[in-house]
């Protein structure tokens, strides 16, 4: 009896040895793990730009540039070429920026009035248009301009106007509905020219350019600025 036992027993344990040598292996899997991709960007920041001018070439690029802070007190808006303002009386655009020994119209007459070229010194200057959409005339050479150079060279500006093939200044009365050239224009020294690398502009007016011609920059009710680079 014991030997029946003894062989039912041997003949379990071999049949058990075989069944685990046959079974297959268990290989934990892992998902691959895919790569992040983190998207990159290349800004490419453009800025607006200031050459000399050569005839009537201009080398004024379109884009705005940020302002420096504005003080508390007198906040400014900054603006790009080719950017249009618009208010409720007015709308305008600098549309170019250049520097030159002389400021003359595009098409002057015989009698134009001209900045003329002066020893030492070099005209800086903003070329825009300006559209009066109010029901009365202005006269917006009264603005309040200034020139900035590289952050800490103050020239003061005179705005003049274009018309009928000359330029205009303490008069350019605008009628409802007209547009004219206008130029924010400061004369600088040679020196400046040459080591200058930005320029900040800055112009303000009232409602409906009312107050006088010496307007001050805290008199203003609309203060703009544009900032230029040298090329």
């Amino acid at each position: 009896m014991k030997k029946a036992i003894l062989s039912i027993l041997l003949v379990a344990l071999l049949l058990s040895i075989c069944s685990c040598n046959n079974a297959a292996p268990i290989t934990p899997s892992v998902a691959p793990t895919p790569a992040s991709e983190s998207p990159t960007s290349n800004p490419t920041e453009s800025s607006n730009s200031i050459g000399k001018a050569d005839g009537d070439d201009s080398t004024v690029s379109d884009e705005p540039v940020a302002s420096p802070s504005p003080s508390p007190e007198n906040t400014y808006t900054e603006v790009g070429l080719s950017e249009q303002i618009t208010l409720d009386f007015v709308e305008m655009t600098l549309d170019s920026a250049n520097y030159s020994d002389e400021v003359k119209p595009e098409n002057p007459d015989r009698f134009a009035n001209t900045l003329e070229d002066v020893e030492g010194e070099t005209y800086v200057y903003v070329c825009g248009n300006i559209k009066n959409v109010s029901g009365d005339m202005f006269d917006f050479s009264r603005m309040y301009s200034l020139m900035t150079f590289d952050g800490k060279y103050n020239y003061d500006a005179s705005v003049y106007g274009e018309e009928d093939g000359s330029l205009t200044y303490f008069s350019a009365e605008l009628n409802p509905l007209k547009s004219e050239k206008f130029y924010i224009v400061a004369s600088v020294p040679d020196e400046m020219v040459e080591m200058f690398s930005s320029i900040e502009v800055k112009f303000g007016f009232t409602e409906n350019f009312e107050d006088g011609y010496w307007l001050e920059e805290d008199e203003c009710d609309y203060l703009y600025s544009v900032t230029l680079v040298k090329e």
